[in-house]
């Protein structure tokens, strides 16, 4: 184990120069400077290598960061000096070196398994008098792993059961919406039906406008809606009981119109028939001895 977290000392020579690594977005890298380039710089971080293109590097200044130090302690140390491992990686911790605090402890525990600061420093927990690690620890108390999180078998199966009860009540929703549109579009159905047979059982009787009068451009029906003439033909305009503006119209411009459906009204008595008066007879005249008109006398009727 200390052969891993020291391999970076032993490769590497502290004299390779320890920096900080500015760059011109602000920020800056603490590691040791590994390689010099033209084109960039290489420096080892501890959790790995990077490689910074010139153009983003302002500057690089020397110094003697954390890490340089860990690798320094963490190659005077002995694989058995359990405190000084402790310590080191206490101290690797307080410096957000957790990569190196991290693998210091578990050499701790690779050489005392049961220490309980490096068991706690870790995350492990004790279940039934063992040291375990969190995701063993839940396992072993019965928890399982759902969607991100550890719960218990009846957590799960109540939060399945509360989203199949959401599914189901919000098809059901759906359903009785669906319902609704269905029974309105009937309605609507039923609505246009009756007025088609309240139409057919009130047929429009009469002679219509149009064929007295010739095509309307409006069909059958008119400038105002239907129009319906009654009476026999005859007479001025060939309506009427055969005398001028006796006949019995209905439209737009003859008098009040019947309503829709309306029975017709009676057509108008016929004039009272009279006898013609016989011819009068010429009144005679006194008679003349011969039988003619005297002179100067006028026929009297």
């Amino acid at each position: 184990m200390k052969a891993a977290i020291v391999l970076g000392a032993l490769a590497l020579p502290l004299a390779a120069g320890a920096d900080e690594v500015y760059l011109r977005s602000g920020g800056h890298l603490s590691g040791v400077v590994v390689e010099r380039r033209a084109d960039g710089v290489v420096i080892d971080v501890g959790a790995g290598r990077v490689t910074l293109p010139a153009a983003l590097v302002t500057r690089v200044v020397e110094g003697t960061p954390a890490f340089a130090l860990f690798r320094e302690r963490a190659a005077r140390l002995a694989d058995a000096d359990v405190s000084g491992w402790l310590a080191l990686a206490a101290w690797a911790r307080d410096h957000e070196l957790l990569t190196q605090s991290r693998q210091a402890f578990e050499h701790v525990l690779s050489v005392d398994p049961g220490n309980a600061v490096a068991h706690r420093e870790l995350g492990h927990v004790v279940v039934e008098g063992r040291w375990m690690t969190p995701e063993e620890g839940y396992r072993a108390r019965g928890y399982v792993f759902f969607e991100g999180g550890w719960v218990t078998p009846e957590e799960r199966a109540g939060l399945i059961a509360e989203r199949a009860a959401a599914a189901q009540a919000r098809q059901a929703e759906l359903e009785a919406e669906a319902r609704i549109r269905e029974a309105d579009a009937r309605a609507r159905a039923a609505e246009a039906e009756a007025r088609r047979a309240e139409a057919a059982a009130y047929p429009t009787s009469g002679i219509p406008f149009a064929m007295a009068y010739g095509s309307s451009p409006y069909g059958p029906y008119g400038t105002y809606g239907p129009v319906v003439v009654y009476g026999a033909f005859g007479g001025f305009g060939g309506f009427g009981s055969g005398r001028h503006g006796s006949g019995n119209m209905q439209g737009p411009n003859c008098g009040p119109r019947q309503p829709m459906g309306a029975p017709p009204p009676p057509p108008n008595p016929p004039a009272p028939r009279r006898d013609p008066a016989p011819p009068r007879e010429p009144a005679r005249s006194p008679a003349t001895p011969g039988g003619g008109v005297n002179a100067g006398q006028t026929l009297k009727h």
